[in-house]
Order: C-alpha cells, then structure tokens, then sequence
C-alpha cells in the first residue's frame, strides 16, 4: 500500500478500503487480509472473501491462497482445493505448502488426504522449503500426524533451533520430551534447545521441570522449587501441574510453600499431605470460592488445576 495520511495513521482498514475502491488489486488483497486476520477491524471473513475475488478478478494471483484459507475456514473445502491448484499453477510462492498442511489439517473436503500431504511436504522441505520444517513437526507435536516423525525433519527443525530460531527450538525440544524424553543422548539435545533464546515462558518453565526430572531425580524436589520459583506467576499454575505430572510429593511442597506464603499453612515445608496441609488447602479453597472445584481431594487433577490457578493472582504475600 502506498504510505497513509497522517490522519489515516491508525485506520489501515478504512485506508486500505479507499484505495482498494480504486480498482488497486493489491490494496484489495491486503483489505481482505484485514479482515480475515482482525487487523484494525474485526474479523469478517465475508468482506475478506468479498475483497479477494475482486482481486482477483483484476488479475491478481496472489489472492488465490488467502481466499483458499478463508473457504477452509469457512468449511468450503472443495473450493480451497480448486483455488490452491490454481494458485500452484500460477507459480504462486508458498501455494504448494499451503496445500500440504491443509491435507494434513483436512480442509479440502473430500479432496483432504494426510498421507499426501506428508509426502508433498517432505519433498518441498528436500528441495529446500525450510520454512515448512517446523510447522510440519507441530503436527507431529498435536497428533495430527502419527508418530514419529522422520529423522530428517526432527534433525532440520533441530538445527533451525540451535542456529537461533526460538520457535524451532521450541518445537524440537516438545518433541524430543514427547517422544523419547528418558535416552541419554536426547537429554543432551534438550538441554542445548532448551538454553535457546526465544521459547515461550509457559513452554520453557515445563521443560525446565521434566529435563530436571530426567538429569537430577535424586535433587528433583529442590529443582522443581527452584523452577517454579523462578517462573512468573503467569505461568505458574502449568509449571505447578508439571511438576505434580512428574511427583506428587514435590508439587505438595510447592502447595504448602505457597499456602504458608499466602498465611494459610503454618506447618513442615516436607511435601507429605498431612492434616495440618490438607486444613490449609480447605480453607484457602473456600476463601477463594472454589471449594466445589476442591472437594475430590487435594491430589486430584481438577482440584490442582483449580488450585494453582487460584493461587497465581495471589501476590507473594497473598491473602492473610
């Protein structure tokens, strides 16, 4: 788009609409990419649609894939077919990835075949496509795809991560934990993705607590407290879960620390469910209303889940 008015500064909608008015077929695509991603407006995949046909309807190609993303998501499968064949016949950059991952995703219809959509993007990532590496181990990471992945992919995804890409590392360092978490050598690899800038906080405090599980079972429940200590109460309650995933006794440690910071438990910090804990937790669930979420006991998931939510608004001093 050509640069806005001052006064249009903060309305890309409304600037790109007027020039889109003009028959600009790239200002029409970027106004339906407005409105099929809420940008300045939102979301309305109706006018997204609207603005893409017209574009191309002028000529322009490149509106073939975003118009195929909304009619997936529209549930128009079999028109995302056609579009997205039109748009790798027009030589259209990314049309034949976009094509792979809506098999995989099964957006086309009766068209969607996984295992074809496996083979197209391993082929693409072999010829060089190393932008589909990642979000092809995602699926493996979602179970949209049976496991394992293919050494290739796990190995490129590995190395996008370790040259620096955050989000590379991520996916590789899910996978790694989901697949083979307990081999030696994999315990080496995680330990150098996990040290990878650019992890989301709520992934990283979880993998911090299953590597640590997995490197010092012995000191386990000194590092779990240490990581959850360290993990910013956003995160708090998954890091909590993860670690109850892995010892009940070290996330019973973590309750009783946080109920004696709250001013509700006043006995041992010693990770066992003694009378005095399980008086604690009873009342800090009903100050915190959440006593029906607490009544099939202190260990159960529900109540954990309810518990350590509950307990991640609290400041460190907490409610006396």
């Amino acid at each position: 788009l050509r640069p806005k008015p001052k006064w249009l500064h903060d309305c890309p909608t409304l600037y790109g609409t007027l020039l889109a008015e003009t028959g600009d077929t790239k200002a029409q695509q970027e106004v339906g990419t407005f409105y099929r991603r809420g940008i300045g407006t939102p979301i309305d995949l109706a006018q997204a649609k609207h603005w893409y046909e017209r574009a191309i309807a002028g000529g322009r190609d490149y509106a073939l894939a975003p118009l195929a993303r909304v009619e997936a998501a529209l549930g128009n499968g079999e028109a995302a077919y056609a579009l997205l064949q039109r748009a790798i016949d027009a030589d259209m950059p990314g049309a034949a990835r976009q094509l792979g991952f809506a098999h995989i995703d099964k957006q086309l219809g009766q068209h969607s075949d996984p295992s074809l959509g496996l083979r197209l993007l391993l082929q693409l990532i072999d010829d060089g496509d190393h932008p589909a590496a990642r979000p092809l181990l995602l699926r493996y990471n979602w179970n949209r795809l049976p496991l394992p992945a293919p050494d290739s992919l796990v190995a490129q995804v590995e190395a996008d991560g370790l040259a620096g890409d955050g989000p590379s590392a991520e996916a590789a360092l899910v996978y790694l934990t989901k697949t083979d978490r307990h081999s030696r050598s994999t315990r080496a690899r995680r330990q150098a993705l996990i040290e990878v800038e650019g992890i989301r906080q709520n992934i990283l405090a979880s993998e911090r607590i299953l590597l640590a599980a997995d490197l010092s079972p012995g000191s386990f429940l000194r590092e779990a407290d240490r990581i959850v200590a360290q993990t910013s109460r956003e995160h708090f309650s998954r890091a909590a879960l993860t670690t109850y995933r892995v010892s009940p006794n070290a996330y019973v440690r973590i309750l009783q620390e946080e109920l004696q910071m709250s001013g509700y438990y006043a006995g041992r910090i010693n990770g066992r469910l003694t009378a005095s804990t399980i008086a604690a937790h009873h009342r800090f669930c009903a100050d915190m209303g959440i006593l029906d979420q607490c009544r099939e006991g202190p260990l159960k998931w529900a109540t954990i889940r309810a518990v350590t939510e509950a307990l991640s608004t609290l400041s460190p001093v907490g409610l006396k």
